[in-house]
């Protein structure tokens, strides 16, 4: 999660020179135009407080990595506490938790089709599992009717165990995979692969 703590770092940099440079500009310019006081205030005013709504919302943004992975302790400790009797109810947990997680604008995920190996997969939305995307071995990205998809493989090392399609909303394509990649290495594929060893061994038994 590196690339996140830089990131955050960074913008914050950024947010606090650009806020100099615009109040400092700001200032210059208004100068420029009025020499009431009055005036100055109000529009000095009204530009610190649309950067601070900025830059919140810029910091939210760069926080939905730590955020996601607290939230998602409730499904891994579901999955340790074998409450899941079975793949299916295990795919509509998780699908819907990722459904509910990113609903930010800009941040969004409208509909989601999760399967897991022996599963019968969870969907919103069927056509998401008619689409055909580019890749199925690596996350790939489909624009298709003025919407954007994003199929993402569930896999531990080369092998395959499931997979996510989804269809969202998002202002950086980038930023979104790069928090889905991590979120599927660090923590999903893990998980559904746990899921899947508990539920054979409890078949076993």
């Amino acid at each position: 999660m590196k690339f996140y703590k830089l990131a955050n770092f960074l913008c914050a940099i950024l947010l606090v020179v650009s806020a100099s440079l615009v109040v400092v500009g700001g200032i210059y310019f208004l100068n420029l135009l009025t020499t009431n006081p009055l005036i100055i205030l109000m529009s000095m005013v009204l530009l610190l407080v649309a950067l601070a709504i900025a830059g919140s919302y810029v910091y939210v943004l760069f926080s939905v990595p730590s955020k996601l992975l607290e939230r998602f302790d409730l499904i891994k400790n579901n999955v340790a506490l074998q409450k899941y009797k079975s793949i299916n109810e295990y795919e509509k947990a998780v699908g819907e938790f990722i459904l509910d997680f990113f609903t930010l604008p800009g941040l969004h995920v409208n509909n989601i089709s999760i399967k897991i190996e022996s599963g019968e997969g969870y969907s919103t939305n069927k056509e998401l599992d008619e689409l055909n995307f580019s890749s199925k071995n690596e996350i790939s990205i489909l624009k298709y009717n003025k919407k954007s998809y994003m199929f993402v493989p569930i896999a531990i090392s080369n092998t395959k165990i499931g997979s996510l399609r989804m269809e969202i909303s998002v202002l950086s394509i980038f930023l979104f995979k790069q928090i889905i990649n991590d979120f599927e290495n660090y923590y999903l594929d893990d998980m559904t692969q746990i899921q899947l060893l508990l539920l054979e061994s409890r078949k076993k038994n």
